[in-house]
């Protein structure tokens, strides 16, 4: 009885040639990664890879954004410094030269003296 025993229990039977011993499918599964996790994990990946891409894009368009309201806000400031001043110099001048009293209580839009 010096031979081990195989899986037949007889002593001195060998395995055929490159095969290896069967093993339970939990022992088969627990080294190899599943097939079908590794696509998930690559879909997940491509998910994340195109939000990633959708919020860069969102993030470009609100500095676009941003960038033309403060360039509007800087052009409705110079407008208020020159026109709102120069509009009331024009006002205060026709009354001095006109000598009109306004009818304030007119109605928006209608000017009367």
């Amino acid at each position: 009885g010096g031979l081990p025993r195989h899986r037949g229990g007889e002593p001195g039977a060998a395995q055929p040639a490159g095969r290896q011993p069967r093993r339970g499918a939990a022992a088969a599964s627990a080294g190899a990664p599943r097939a079908g996790s590794a696509a998930a994990a690559g879909d997940a990946r491509r998910r994340r890879a195109a939000a990633a891409s959708q919020l860069t894009r969102e993030l470009q368009e609100l500095q676009e954004m941003e960038a033309d309201l403060e360039r509007q806000e800087r052009e409705v400031d110079e407008d208020t410094i020159v026109t709102i001043p120069s509009a009331v110099y024009v006002a205060q001048l026709y009354h001095q030269v006109s000598k009109i009293e306004w009818d304030y209580e007119s109605e928006p839009g209608m000017i009367k003296g």
